[in-house]
């Protein structure tokens, strides 16, 4: 019993606990995400856009580029080939 403690504790030592490892995958997934997508400028302010997904509408579901200051700025482009 005490060997599979200590072997849990220095595992969570060296690899941290569950949220570190959660907020670890978040980080890397975010940076291969932004790296991947060739990340069009707003055509209405020249910011650049985040992919985002409707919530309502005809095209709810559907994936579109909108601009990374919204709501200041409504600028919006389509995702080719969707």
């Amino acid at each position: 019993m005490k060997r599979q403690v200590s072997t849990l504790e220095s595992r969570v030592l060296e690899q941290g606990g569950y949220s570190e490892q959660l907020y670890a995958a978040r980080i890397a997934k975010r940076g291969e995400q932004q790296a991947a997508d060739n990340v069009p400028e707003c055509p209405e302010c020249g910011k650049s856009m985040k992919r985002r997904t409707a919530k309502q509408g005809i095209r709810a579901g559907k994936d579109f580029w909108g601009c990374s200051a919204f709501p200041k700025c409504r600028g919006t482009r389509s995702i080719c080939g969707e």
